[in-house]
């Protein structure tokens, strides 16, 4: 399997026991030769929906590995870094995919500096540890209030494009030959 999300790629091969484990571009490209009058399979063998989900949790679980390692680095104000640790914490818990998208919304506005008024109620949200829907509810609220969508020059096409493309996703997936 060939998976992405912006600039993160990885290629993973599943075996038998449905266990994912990243490969080499070298060995990816190797299992997609074939001769050129080699006929495509029609149908996929049993088994390979799981094998894809397997290779996309794996590819998921490296990217949240990624932005919590990014997080830690950035040096914005501690009320902001409660919150992007807080929304982290959700986006890898089991909910809808609106909730995930809410989230990623959330993430993708309070990962830059924000205005003194945001982050002094930032601070309050970080002083009164809220938590779950009450800290997406109340990020929601300052997003609102403070206009923080409207303070990027990004426009919200190429914000919507950035947050598709952050998406992690299956690319390419081969079934092994018999």
């Amino acid at each position: 399997m060939f998976c992405r999300a912006g600039e993160h790629r990885r290629f993973y091969e599943v075996d038998a026991a449905v266990e994912a484990r990243e490969i080499s571009t070298q060995r990816f490209l190797g299992a997609l030769r074939c001769e050129p009058t080699e006929e495509g399979s029609k149908t996929f063998p049993p088994g390979h929906n799981a094998a894809v989900s397997a290779a996309k949790k794996s590819f998921t679980r490296h990217l949240e590995r990624v932005r919590a390692q990014q997080a830690g680095q950035s040096e914005l104000p501690r009320g902001q870094g409660y919150a992007l640790k807080e929304l982290r914490k959700l986006y890898g818990q089991l909910g809808s995919e609106e909730r995930r998208e809410r989230i990623e919304r959330l993430e993708e506005v309070f990962r830059f500096e924000t205005n003194m008024a945001a982050r002094r109620e930032l601070n309050g949200i970080h002083r009164a540890r809220l938590k779950d829907e009450e800290l997406v509810g109340a990020l929601e609220r300052l997003y609102t209030k403070y206009r923080l969508g409207e303070s990027r020059s990004v426009s919200r096409e190429s914000r919507r494009r950035a947050e598709a493309n952050l998406t992690p996703r299956v690319v390419v997936s081969e079934a092994g030959r018999s």
